[in-house]
């Protein structure tokens, strides 16, 4: 028994000794952590984590990556035991280093579990920070698989393109992430720039066996903890429930912002599942009563298909519909969890088979959708609106802006039992929808452009508390307000209105118009319509797009142009060339112009010709002379260019005569102070000086004293901020007398 204990003893000796980090050097302190170089450092610190289990404490230990590492087709070991997964209690710091996945194929085991070690983290209660992944893979990669509470993953990048085929042997269900599959703690500004796709193949036998096929760039299946200011630039292709930053929420996603594209699989034509798509996240599927998912300040920028039969928002694709897989015949509804979707904003466009929505596809139980604002085109089908697309039970809609130009801000409403509802001050732009719309009054109503921009009492009260107001542009929602995107979005036309009945809209435009500038924005067109700074002015009839530009973003609005008449203000100096006719006179001149379908659009031209300007003047002066900052030297006509305050060329002409038998090069003492001066310039000379001269840079004689003295007083005072020269005749008492000059320099203040 003895000798039993004995050998026990050992081996916990032997293994606690043999279970610690070595790597590159280092100690595991804040000061002086372990230090990761190379790949085989990295493989132990897997090694140390996966194998040793137990055994390997993390805790209060932190490690720094040093270089940038290229990972070997061997880096995962997969114990037999996935729960034998150490969970990270450190500090990893990555340092802005990247880690190289290997290309190569990955033969998964059998057993989807076995999965939770096929990542460099397995579970993390630490912290993990600046660590750039790339790769091109053909299987699954996660930096973590959990984020537990106070567990962290901050400032991370992931550039990885992940193909699903059959050969990469998946195990099923698929559900593909970057950073963290599940998150129980905080996720912070970390970004995904990879692409994903899965092959046709794979997510028909997902979809056939009724198997999950889902996707989040940040978190894929559960978010029950924070994802705060992360970003996803990836596209997506090929997934069933799929969200630029989360699939399934049922925590907190703050600042988020996506700009990657969302297709999910357009050939199934069969209703096996509904799963969702969603520019932030697709689904919230709380698992009991009281959990919320809140949605605050994100963006979406990117395309959504949710295909044929799914659900499309472009902040949400919504609550959770699933059928049974032993009764496919019965819809039940998974969504216990309320969901609150506030401050949000899309300009993607949205599209798909389902509930189509700007900012959510299809909405269930007790949740909260409010100012929200939505630019993004939403696919006109049935059960489709520019904010929501189907409400189902108790829900509040209130306080929300569709620009989009659909005329439908919730497309379909359902209430069981005794519920209430609670939908309110929502406006959509009449004038951008085409002048249709469809009115509930004090829930959804339609509103002119100027109604709906600036900062007016009565927008206030239409909108509320939850948004930015400012002249020049539609509201946008606080949070938002100094985002490029969200200033370029909230840019507007103003189509003329003669009453709120009597007004121009997308599909009919007969007048000339005005386009937003603020922030820069900056527009163009087609040859239809000519779009000067904020004037739009019709040349053709026929259809035309009119684009806004900002920061690298645009968006286009389609216009169909029936002009009454055509308008054209210019301005041009000495002469104007209009479609091969010069015009050097100011005045209204009508063209008749053939446009692309053949008809006949009368244009008239408001020219304004600003001349150039041509005068001279004569100067007598000493040598040198200077003008503008140039020296002459000699008599002659000089010529120099300016520009007039119209814009226009200005041409001076200098008629110079130099004197002659007058030198500069006497030998008295000069003096002049202050310098520079304000109201009193003092000038002395050893020898008498006759007269003094001040002269601007233009060479014109500004002032002149007579003195006959060897020191002068000028009064300064009423000369202009600038830099003069001051010329000094002096008459010398030694022969042979000649006129002495001197020239000194001197700034008025």
């Amino acid at each position: 028994m003895k000798n039993l204990l004995l050998t026990a003893i050992c081996i916990l000796i032997y293994i606690g000794t043999f279970a610690q980090f070595v790597g590159s050097g280092g100690t595991g302190t804040e000061i002086d952590p372990y230090l990761i170089g190379n790949y085989a450092d990295l493989k132990e610190f897997n090694t140390f984590l996966n194998v040793y289990g137990q055994y390997a404490n993390t805790e209060g230990k932190h490690f720094r990556l040093i270089a940038d590492i290229e990972m070997e087709s061997d880096y995962w070991v997969v114990p037999n035991d996935y729960q034998n997964c150490q969970n990270f209690y450190g500090f990893f710091h990555g340092g802005g280093h990247r880690i190289f996945l290997p290309d190569t194929t990955i033969h998964y085991p059998q057993y989807y579990d076995i999965g939770f070690c096929l990542s460099i983290f397995p579970s993390i209660f630490g912290v993990v920070d600046s660590i750039i992944v790339m790769g091109n893979v053909n299987y699954m990669f996660g930096l973590a698989m959990k984020v537990y509470p106070n567990g962290e993953i901050r400032d991370c990048i992931t550039d990885v393109n992940v193909t699903i085929s059959n050969n990469s042997r998946f195990p099923l269900p698929i559900e593909e992430y970057f950073i963290s599959e599940e998150n129980y703690g905080k996720i912070v500004n970390c970004t995904n720039y990879g692409n994903t796709i899965v092959e046709s193949n794979v997510g028909n036998e997902c979809y056939d066996n009724y198997y999950f096929c889902m996707f989040g760039s940040i978190a894929c299946y559960n978010n029950r903890g924070e994802i705060i200011g992360c970003k996803n630039y990836g596209n997506t292709v090929g997934f069933f429930g799929a969200g630029g930053i989360c699939c399934v929420n049922v925590g907190t996603i703050r600042k988020c912002e996506n700009y990657g594209d969302i297709i999910a699989p357009a050939d199934v034509t069969t209703v096996n599942a509904f799963y969702p798509c969603g520019g932030i996240y697709a689904l919230a599927d709380g698992l009991e009563n009281g959990e919320f998912a809140l949605t605050e300040e994100c963006i979406n920028y990117g395309y959504i298909n949710a295909g044929k039969l799914y659900n499309g928002g472009g902040i949400v694709g919504g609550g959770s519909i699933s059928r049974l897989v032993d009764d496919p015949d019965n819809i039940i509804y998974h969504s216990y969890c309320e969901e609150r979707i506030i401050r949000c904003a899309n300009y993607g466009e949205v599209t798909g088979g389902g509930y189509t929505g700007g900012i959510v596809g299809y909405i269930y139980s007790i949740s909260n959708v409010s100012s929200c604002f939505n630019a993004g085109q939403v696919a006109r089908a049935t059960n489709s609106g520019g904010i929501v697309g189907m409400a189902f039970d108790t829900i509040r809609i209130a306080n929300n802006l569709d620009v989009s130009g659909f005329p439908v801000t919730l497309g379909r409403w359902y209430v069981t039992g005794d519920s209430i509802s609670n939908m309110s001050s929502n406006y959509y732009d009449r004038q951008m929808s085409g002048g249709s719309g469809e009115d509930i009054e004090g829930e959804t109503e339609g509103r002119l452009t100027t109604q709906l921009t600036g900062d007016t009492p009565e927008l206030r009260a239409m909108l509320g508390d939850g948004w930015s107001y400012a002249e020049g542009r539609y509201p946008i929602p606080l949070g938002l307000e100094n985002d490029s995107l969200a200033m370029l979005f909230a840019t507007p036309i103003y189509l003329r209105v003669i009453n709120d009945d009597n007004y121009d809209h997308t599909n009919l435009v007969r007048n000339n118009f005005t386009v937003g500038t603020e922030n820069g924005v900056l527009w163009s067109s087609g040859d239809r319509l000519s779009i000067d700074g904020e004037n739009a002015i019709i040349l053709a009839s026929g259809s035309e797009t009119a684009t806004a530009s900002l920061a690298g973003y645009s968006f286009s609005r389609s216009l169909r142009l029936d002009p009454i008449t055509g308008e054209l203000v210019a301005t041009d100096c000495d002469s104007y060339l209009w479609n091969g006719d010069e015009y050097t006179a100011s005045g209204d001149y009508i063209q008749v112009l053939t446009a692309s379908n053949g008809c006949d659009s009368i244009v008239t031209l408001h020219l304004t010709i600003n001349n150039s300007v041509h005068y001279s003047f004569t100067e007598t002066a000493t040598s040198p002379y200077i003008w503008n900052g140039t020296e002459y030297t000699e008599t002659g006509d000089y010529t120099q260019n300016f520009t007039s305050a119209s814009g226009c060329d200005s041409i001076v002409t200098l008629h110079l005569n130099i004197l002659s038998g007058i030198s500069q090069n006497g030998t008295a003492e000069i003096s002049i102070y202050p310098n520079p001066a304000t109201d009193i310039l003092n000038i002395t000379s050893s020898e008498t000086i006759s007269e003094i001269e001040i002269v601007n840079t233009l060479g014109q004689v500004v002032k002149s004293i007579e003195v006959n003295s060897d020191s002068a007083v000028c009064n300064v005072e009423d000369l202009k901020t600038g830099v003069y020269m001051v010329r000094i005749y002096n008459n010398p008492l030694t022969e042979p007398v000649e006129v002495a000059v001197f020239q000194r320099k001197f700034i008025k203040e």
